[in-house]
């Protein structure tokens, strides 16, 4: 408002002055826009914002409270909320993704579809086990909504811990030499309001052992946690969970691990030398002892002409060792190598390579699946979602479209809509679409990281599958059949029973090549060859305990399950046994498992014996932080839950797995009445295959599986230390 006006309103007039004090007002914003310095006009105000309504019907998304704040629980405690989502639009509302931010946090069984003027439900569950202080999660919400693709919802609030830890890094030892053994003393102060007695139920968990003090009762607590050689190389973790008087789930849960070293570290492992430059240079290889007691480096030697080596003492057991390159030096293709000696007596030789820059050439993988190309179809047989099998062999359309997918794939998520558009658009016409899941399904067993359960696999399907028929595969057979590797790999089939096309990804339903190829087929007409590259044989891997065929049985016992009696491997009087090493986690295990037992139920009152041998880490105490630990009451009822009919034997050393040079599950060994590893399988395919039964037979039949060749002194298996 201008001064002028402001006047007449102080003085209180009426009529005229009012008149002029309307007019004041309404030239005002006029005089606003003019800068009486210059004359310019003052930069105008921001336009708003006018969102663009969607052509013809659309959904609308809302959230009346996007945050929900749940105040204050206990660690441990399950926080549940649900967040009620409006359709505010005139068309259907889908729910395409729930993502929470992070695993704590599970989104499950929420509405995927709100019809016009509907609300749907998405429950949200926030497991506080491992959380504290004040926390924030949030839900990012995806749908259909042309305006406002996707929704945030938080969740807050805060975590009390019933006891605080002193110091705060708890059991944390942080790095330690290889042979030390360290103490390190906790003290647990009571937060709850009330008096509670502490109990330590496990007093050991791994190398680490606890001792549990009582200084003020029901108040303050002391733990003595203490770390305990032999270690594992690189990080060892342990968990003790602290019970309450309280409550069986009051829980106070303290984490230990320790970082532990190679007792000669040397870096880097490898030295990298840059093209031949015209000037000498230097490089340094670092060498450091981490035992408590003293070491040297004796000597160091090269075999990288004209080379010079010094060897400098840092600090005590520690050393460096400087190469002295000449001008003009590049290592050829094949290398150099950096001898290093030194007095510590489990690691007397170091070898260090010195290799070139320069990287072969990498070349793309030919797939497996594509020597399938032009070949028969592959006969196997898949299960619908409701267990109805479907058979390759029943597949007689002009053209049919077989797809292997995984729920987790990205690649397959993009490409299957497409697949769906296609479905649709030969309907009618003598065509056919299958889509078969290679999900590990947990109904099978399966723990890793990307198990799902089939209702999630299914439920998924329901919302990117559309039209198409869905299909699980879940003893892998099918995929076998097929040579799938990689996702997703999709099967053109002509009406001859025969391969037309593999196409390896996606791309050939995005880029219309799979389109054109259908059409070719529907015409009557044949497509040309498809070009694919000779099979190259693959090299697998030599496993160390292929090493083992042909050599005496190492000498040592194991503990047996059922009453922890000893037993042995070595001297055994049967004409024939066979060593199952396995874990308890192992996918492959758990499936070779039943038909093993049934060949050893086949061999009964036959001088025949099926032993298998448990190679898991066995705990008294479960430790989250190593998922794959087990106790010994896990690992026996699994055994006879998977129906085994053959004695189960601990390996809690793993002095077995060493002597026998185990390196990968399962590996099973056939053994013969001289003590002599008559055949090595690694893996569960001799099991399928019916390869081993004929190498047992050979052994019954008095034959060997193994040429002539003289005895061989017997292994001594060597506790680890």
């Amino acid at each position: 408002m201008s001064k002028q006006c402001e006047m007449l309103r102080r003085r209180g007039l009426s009529g005229v002055a009012l008149t002029a004090l309307a007019f004041c007002v309404a030239v005002a914003p006029a005089f606003a826009q003019v800068d009486k310095g210059s004359g310019a006009k003052a930069p105008p105000k921001p336009s708003v914002k006018v969102e663009a309504k969607p052509a013809g019907p659309a959904p609308k998304i809302l959230v009346d409270k996007e945050t929900h704040e749940f105040g204050e629980v206990w660690v441990g405690a399950k926080v549940n909320h649900t967040f009620e989502v409006r359709n505010t639009g005139n068309a259907v509302l889908n729910i395409t993704k729930v993502k929470p931010s992070c695993g704590c946090t599970v989104a499950s069984q929420y509405d995927k579809t709100i019809e016009p003027g509907g609300v749907g439900k998405i429950p949200v569950t926030i497991d506080t086990a491992r959380l504290k202080s004040k926390i924030t999660k949030t839900i990012t919400v995806s749908s259909n909504d042309p305006v406002k693709g996707s929704y945030r919802l938080t969740v807050s609030g805060t975590v009390k811990q019933r006891f605080t830890i002193d110091p705060a890094r708890g059991g944390s030892f942080g790095r330690i030499k290889p042979d030390e053994q360290l103490e390190r003393r906790l003290t647990l102060t009571n937060n709850m309001g009330e008096p509670a007695t502490l109990s330590l139920p496990a007093a050991k968990a791994g190398v680490f052992s606890a001792e549990l003090v009582e200084k003020t009762p029901g108040e303050v607590y002391e733990v003595v946690i203490r770390s305990n050689p032999p270690y594992a190389e690189k990080v060892n973790r342990g968990n003790f969970k602290l019970s309450t008087s309280l409550d069986d789930k009051a829980t106070v849960d303290l984490a230990v691990s320790a970082y532990v070293p190679p007792l000669v570290e040397v870096t880097p492992p490898q030295v990298v030398i840059p093209k031949a430059q015209a000037t000498a240079r230097q490089q340094s290889v670092r060498v450091k002892f981490n035992s408590s007691a003293p070491r040297k480096v004796l000597s160091a030697t090269t075999d990288a002409p004209g080379v010079e080596i010094e060897i400098k003492e840092v600090a005590q057991s520690h050393y460096n060792v400087i190469l002295g390159l000449p001008a003009n030096y590049a290592p050829p293709a094949s290398g150099h190598k950096l001898t290093i000696k030194t007095d510590d007596p489990k690691n007397p030789q170091q070898i260090v390579a010195i290799s070139p820059t320069r990287a072969a050439a990498r070349k793309a993988p030919q797939r497996p699946a594509m020597q399938l190309s032009g070949k028969p179809v592959p006969n196997a047989t898949f299960a619908l979602a409701d267990g109805t099998p479907i058979s390759t062999a029943e597949m007689k359309e002009d053209a049919t479209v077989v797809m292997f997918y995984a729920s987790w794939c990205g690649f397959c998520k993009r490409t299957i809509p497409k697949l769906d558009e296609y479905s649709k658009s030969y309907e009618g016409k003598s065509t056919q679409f299958l889509c078969v899941s290679m999900d590990q399904l947990k109904e099978d067993g399966a723990t890793g990281k990307r198990a799902k359960s089939k209702k999630y696999v299914t439920d998924q399907w329901t919302t990117i599958g559309g039209s198409l028929a869905q299909a699980f595969d879940s003893t892998k057979a099918g995929s076998t059949a097929f040579k799938v590797q990689s996702f997703p790999t999709m099967f053109l089939f002509g009406k001859g029973g025969k391969v037309e096309r593999v196409y390896v990804g996606g791309g050939a339903a995005n880029d219309g090549s799979l389109k054109r190829d259908i059409d070719t087929l529907l015409a009557g007409k044949k497509l040309p060859p498809q070009e694919v590259a000779p099979a190259v044989a693959a090299k697998r891997p030599q496993r160390p305990a292929m090493q083992m065929a042909g050599k005496n049985v190492p000498i040592g016992t194991f503990k047996v399950a059922a009453d922890d009696s000893t037993a042995a491997l070595a001297g055994a009087e049967e004409e024939a046994t066979l060593a199952f090493f396995y874990a308890s986690w192992c996918g492959y295990c758990k499936k070779a498992l039943p038909k093993l037992s049934e060949m050893a139920t086949s061999y009964a009152g036959k001088p025949v014996k099926f032993v298998g041998v448990n190679q898991d880490i066995i705990v008294d105490q479960l430790d989250p932080a190593n998922r794959r630990a087990k106790t010994k009451d896990q690992v026996t009822k699994q055994w006879s839950d998977l129906g085994a009919k053959f004695s189960q034997w601990l390996d809690p050393n793993k002095i077995g797995r060493d002597a026998f040079k185990v390196s990968s599950f399962p590996t099973m060994f056939l053994i013969g009445k001289s003590g002599k590893v008559e055949k090595v399988y690694v893996g569960g395919g001799a099991v399928n295959d019916g390869s081993m039964k004929k190498d047992i037979d050979t052994l019954l039949s008095g034959k060997s599986l193994l040429a002539p060749a003289p005895a061989g002194a017997p292994i001594t298996i060597t506790p680890r230390k």
